[in-house]
């Protein structure tokens, strides 16, 4: 065995150690690469030294950190040292601008190759193993057996699934637990957390691993909706992730203090505070410098971009609940069929790699069309666990139901545990948009309607 030369890619290893010199939180695009996955030893004692200084807050990879976090091991000291020392860490240095991958896919191409060269070699020393085992007749055939199958399958779940597989049975005892522990830290005793209006908590909560999607039409407040929802989980001690395809830091940052201090926008522009209570004004900057809220502007959104950045945030806020996307929206085609698709496609991957594989509450949006319905829903419901439908009222529906019943409806066409309201018996909330006094603040309107009010053209058949 000694005279075979084990499956290893230098160049691959190279390229790893390259680019998280260049950008160290790339390596949380593919986080089953271990240090041992390396065949260099000098490559190992490189990534941990990495992957370990990023972990602690330190994401600029110089010499003299690297140095610093070497030196603290004598096994790494002597791996590099057996391969020249502070030149050998000089030369990474220099060379990486050059060997760094410049984007994540191309970076998870070289670590797979990296790690799955590991399992190769990992493989043949089983093998080998198995093989010597094989030609004692003293072993116990059936023993050995069941051990192969064993092995064999462990290194193909590593590489299709990076995952353990437990039984179901097996964790039974610490869901229920789990459960309890979840209703225990909400103050109504369910499991789930609150949305930001009581009224809707009777038929939601938001769950971990879950994505609930809010549906509107075109500047009818989808995006105060779920900046509202930030603001109250983030007010809550949750960690907020804000993915923004809509708003700069600027605006983002305009309207959540106009949202928490309730001083309308426009005299937030103009510094015209004076005329309201400042220490609401100071009281919402204070909230933006010490809450766990991160906004992030993406204006073109990549999946794997987004995750990493969530993994990255998670990183710096040690530990990561929820995630808010603004907006779930095609960019690449026009043909209906295909935007359909491409809009299911992200939810897929707001909900189940995402949010599922993080163990985060989803929530985003997605624009309705004129008959305030998601143009094939069918693509985004599958992976949804809640659509709540959100809606202006024309100025007729105002009249027939009275201004105390607001000027926005929310009801819930998709429900998957049972938890539906029909557009006529839906929530009735208000937003003061008038063009001179726009107060950023979605409501619970003062009176909710009765179905009698709704106007005659908005009922359904069975109303009648």
């Amino acid at each position: 065995m000694s005279n075979i030369i084990l499956p290893h890619d230098i160049t691959a290893e190279s390229g790893v150690i390259a680019t998280l010199i260049m950008n160290p939180e790339m390596h949380m695009a593919y986080e089953n690469l271990q240090p041992t996955h390396f065949h260099k030893p000098e490559y190992q004692a490189m990534f941990w030294c990495i992957t370990d200084l990023y972990r602690n807050g330190v994401d600029k990879i110089d010499k003299y950190n690297l140095v610093l976090k070497i030196a603290e091991r004598k096994g790494l000291q002597n791996r590099i040292d057996r391969v020249g020392g502070d030149s050998f860490i000089e030369q990474q240095l220099d060379n990486a601008p050059y060997v760094a991958r410049d984007t994540i896919e191309e970076y998870r191409m070289v670590a797979r190759k990296v790690f799955e060269c590991h399992l190769r070699r990992e493989i043949y020393t089983d093998v080998k193993t198995f093989e010597r085992q094989l030609l004692d007749e003293e072993s116990d055939l059936n023993e050995l057996n069941n051990t192969i199958i064993d092995k064999l399958g462990s290194s193909a779940e590593k590489l299709l699934t990076d995952k353990e597989t437990v039984l179901y049975s097996q964790k039974i005892d610490s869901i229920l637990e789990e459960n309890r522990k979840k209703r225990e830290e909400n103050a109504n005793g369910m499991i789930g957390i609150m949305p930001a209006w009581k009224e809707l908590g009777e038929y939601v909560t938001y769950e971990k691993g879950e994505l609930y999607i809010v549906g509107a039409r075109m500047k009818s407040g989808k995006s105060l909706w779920l900046t509202t929802e930030a603001i109250h989980k983030a007010k809550m001690g949750l960690r907020i992730m804000f993915s923004d395809s809509e708003m700069s830091d600027s605006k983002f940052t305009l309207r959540v203090l106009s949202i928490i201090s309730g001083i309308p926008i426009e005299d937030i522009k103009r510094e015209r505070i004076s005329d309201y209570n400042e220490q609401k004004y100071l009281d919402a900057i204070h909230f933006l410098k010490h809450a766990e809220l991160h906004h992030e502007y993406m204006p073109i959104v990549d999946k794997n971009t987004l995750k990493m950045k969530c993994k990255i945030i998670k990183n710096k806020f040690q530990g990561l609940d929820m995630l808010v996307h603004d907006y779930l929206k095609s960019t690449k085609v026009t043909d209906a069929s295909q935007k359909s698709a491409e809009l299911g496609d992200f939810a897929n991957t707001l909900k189940n790699n995402i949010c599922g594989d993080m163990n985060l509450i989803g929530l985003s949006a997605v624009q309705m069309n004129r008959g305030n319905e998601i143009a094939n829903s069918d693509e985004i419901a599958r992976y949804t666990s809640y659509i709540l439908g959100f809606a202006k009222k024309n100025k007729e529906q105002i009249m027939d139901e009275g201004y105390e019943c607001g000027n926005r409806r929310l009801w819930i066409p998709v429900g998957r545990d049972g938890g539906e309201l029909e557009y006529d018996d839906g929530i009735d909330m208000y937003i003061d948009d008038r063009k001179d006094h726009t107060n950023l603040r979605l409501l619970i309107a003062n009176k909710q309607h009765t179905t009698e009010a709704v106007p005659e053209f908005m009922r359904d058949e069975d109303d009648e």
